[in-house]
Formats: structure tokens, C-alpha cells, sequence
């Protein structure tokens, strides 16, 4: 584990041993639920940048929805959705 050993770990920190030995072992991985992204992290961070320096009224869903189709046909991005 790279510090304690696995049954001190249990103790000190008041977690189940299952919940510790499933974490350490290869069967864990930092995988998101959903669906595949189609921004990445970065190009996400700079959507919601562009929508939080916007003034004016609150933003609602369908503007969100329509400002982030209109930034991936700029950018010539290819994705799941259907096109309308």
C-alpha cells in the first residue's frame, strides 16, 4: 500500500477491509459513469468560462444547449447527436 499495512489502514481509518482490498486491487479504476464525453475537460472549462462572463440574464438549459452545438459545428466536431 505504499505507507501502512492493509489491516492498520482498516483501523485507523474505519473502513470496511472489502472496501480497501477492492480499491488496492486491479478490478478499481477511476472510470466516470454516463456517457462518452464530447468535450474534453479542457474545452469544457473554456465553454463554461465563455457562459459565466456572459452578463445579463440567467442562461436556461436550451441556451446553454445551443451555444455549445454552435461551438462544435465551428469547430468542426463530430458528434453522437442528431443533427436538427
Amino acid at each position: 500500500m505504499g505507507g501502512i499495512a492493509e489491516i492498520a489502514a482498516v483501523r485507523i481509518y474505519s473502513i470496511p477491509r472489502s472496501n480497501l482490498q477492492f480499491k488496492v486491487t486491479s478490478k478499481y479504476s477511476e472510470s466516470s459513469m454516463g456517457p462518452v464525453l464530447v468535450l474534453s475537460e479542457d474545452k469544457e472549462q473554456v465553454v463554461v468560462k465563455w457562459i459565466t462572463c456572459q452578463k445579463g440574464y440567467p442562461w436556461r438549459n436550451p441556451d446553454v444547449q445551443l451555444s455549445v452545438k454552435e461551438f462544435l459545428t465551428v469547430s468542426n466536431r463530430k458528434t453522437p447527436f442528431s443533427q436538427r
